[in-house]
C-alpha cells in the first residue's frame, strides 16, 4: 500500500471538526486501507479487521462511524451483486495504477442518500471544493443512524439498499427502532448458538418485513421456528435421565449388599 498524505485543510474543514473521534479516526483510518481510486469494501465486519487489526472497537461500532462519514459526504456506498463498497470523495492522493481493485460507483445505487434532503452538503473542505455527493445538510438522520445500529447487529448483512427501505417503513408504522435492534440482537444471538448456517439466516429484508421483532425468542429458540438442535437436545435430556435412573438402581442395590 503506498504512503498517503494528510492535508493542512483537514485541521480547518468544518465538515471534519463535526465527526466524531471514532468517525475521525476512522476516516483517517480508511486513507490508508483504500486504493489508489480511493475505494474500499464498505462491509463493517472487513472494515473493522482491516482498519482495527488489533481490536478495540467493534463492526458494530464501525458501522455506526461509517453512516456519519456518509452523511457527511465524505464517503459514498454503493452496492453492487450483494456486495457493498465505498468510494472516499475528494481523493486527491497519488495513482500508482490505472485499475482499481473495487467495482466503479457509476451507474449503481448510491446507498449514502438515506434522507431527503433539499440542499447539498458540503464536503470535508481540503481544497475548498465542493462535493456533488448530497447528505443531510447538518446532524445525521435520525433513521440512518439507527439503521446503522440495526445493520451492525443483524447476523446477515445483504441488500442493505432494499433493507433500509424497509427499516424505514417499520419505523413510519410507529415501531420504535431500539426494538427492532434489540430483537435482532436477540434473533444473532440465537443464530451464533445454534450454529445456524449463513445461507439459512433470513435476508434482512425477510426480517424486517415479516416483522419479526415481534417474535419471542427465549433460551436461544425462537417460538416462530424450532431449534435446529431439538432432537440432539431431547436424546441429551433422554440420556441424564437414564444416568439418574441407573445411580438410583446402583444406589439400592449397595443398600441390599450392606443389608
Amino acid at each position: 500500500m503506498p504512503n498517503r498524505e494528510l492535508r493542512e485543510g483537514i485541521r480547518t474543514s468544518p465538515t471534519i471538526s463535526e465527526l466524531t473521534d471514532p468517525a475521525f479516526r476512522l476516516y483517517v483510518l480508511l486513507l490508508t486501507a483504500a486504493d489508489d481510486f480511493g475505494r474500499f469494501h464498505a462491509d463493517p465486519r472487513l472494515v473493522n479487521s482491516a482498519c482495527f487489526p488489533f481490536g478495540g472497537t467493534s463492526p458494530a461500532s464501525v458501522s455506526k462511524s461509517l453512516s456519519q462519514l456518509g452523511q457527511k459526504g465524505i464517503i459514498k456506498v454503493y452496492e453492487i451483486d450483494g456486495r457493498e463498497y465505498m468510494e472516499i470523495q475528494q481523493w486527491k492522493q497519488r495513482k500508482r495504477c490505472n485499475n482499481s481493485k473495487y467495482p466503479d460507483p457509476k451507474g449503481f445505487r448510491n446507498m449514502t442518500d438515506t434522507c431527503p434532503t433539499s440542499a447539498s452538503q458540503s464536503p470535508p473542505e481540503e481544497r475548498g471544493t465542493r462535493s456533488e455527493v448530497r447528505g443531510t445538510g447538518g446532524e445525521e438522520c435520525p433513521t440512518a443512524k439507527a439503521f446503522g445500529l440495526f445493520w451492525g447487529v443483524y447476523p446477515r448483512r445483504e441488500g442493505r439498499a432494499k433493507s433500509l427501505t424497509s427499516f424505514g417503513k417499520a419505523l413510519k408504522a410507529g415501531v420504535a427502532p431500539a426494538v427492532i435492534i434489540d430483537k435482532a440482537k436477540q434473533y444473532a444471538a440465537i443464530c451464533a448458538k445454534d450454529q445456524v448456517d449463513r445461507t439459512k439466516i433470513k435476508m434482512p429484508t425477510t426480517w424486517l418485513n415479516g416483522e419479526h421483532w415481534q417474535d419471542e425468542y427465549k433460551k436461544g429458540v425462537s417460538s416462530t421456528r424450532p431449534s435446529i438442535h431439538k432432537d440432539a437436545q431431547d436424546r441429551d435430556r433422554m440420556l441424564e435421565r437414564a444416568i439418574d435412573k441407573l445411580e438410583l438402581l446402583e444406589g439400592a442395590e449397595a443398600q441390599a449388599c450392606e443389608a
